[in-house]
């Protein structure tokens, strides 16, 4: 399989699935291209912050993962080192556009094929954070982040990829940043990060 680079990967015409026909922006890129790290993070789809900007996690949701990103990586600006995209790439939203929406598999999966397989090919991302149920799915196919977290889940092994689920940010905020859900989100992207910087061996 040969991959198109990750710059030329994108199709702002993208009609793979439905989803384009009500987002404003078809298929978000990721933010951030570097590969120093060979990590990841998959959030769920954009919402109506993202599809308004045109890049992913910009909402409170991005504050949040900014700001344990910034804690963990002890850096300025993570989204300089660490890639951040969503499992989905166009806004799944109510008909009317009010509201968003959670996105069906068949969009999953048309959106992993098309562009979440590739950009883990051209990022060598080797050590993937999945936020939500939603890249779970994507990614193993199975939800249910309680069960999930505090476990390293195998992508491929032949290449040694591996996957760490925790909560999506936006449930962290509905939850409150007091909550045991937001302690356990913190702790999740302190291994991410430490896993990270040695490697899992």
């Amino acid at each position: 399989m040969t991959f198109p680079p990750l710059n030329k990967l994108y199709d702002p015409k993208c009609t793979r699935c439905e989803l384009h026909a009500n987002a404003q922006h078809v298929c978000i890129p990721s933010s951030g291209a570097s590969n120093k790290f060979h990590c990841l993070v998959v959030g769920e789809a954009p919402g109506r912050n993202e599809d308004e900007q045109n890049a992913p996690f910009v909402g409170r949701s991005g504050w949040l993962l900014d700001r344990e990103l910034t804690r963990a990586f002890k850096v300025d600006n993570p989204r300089v080192l660490i890639p951040v995209t969503n499992a989905v790439k166009c806004r799944p939203s109510s008909s009317d556009g009010t509201y968003n929406a959670t996105p069906q598999y068949p969009d999953i999966n048309t959106c992993v094929d098309a562009y979440l397989t590739h950009e883990i090919f051209l990022l060598d991302a080797r050590i993937i954070l999945a936020l939500g149920n939603v890249a779970a799915q994507a990614l193993l196919d199975v939800t249910g982040v309680g069960m999930l977290r505090e476990s390293w889940h195998a992508l491929d092994t032949k290449v040694e990829r591996w996957v760490l689920v925790t909560y999506h940010p936006a449930y962290v905020l509905r939850q409150g940043l007091d909550s045991t859900a937001a302690q356990q989100f913190r702790d999740d992207i302190t291994e991410f990060a430490w896993q990270v910087e040695k490697g899992i061996k």
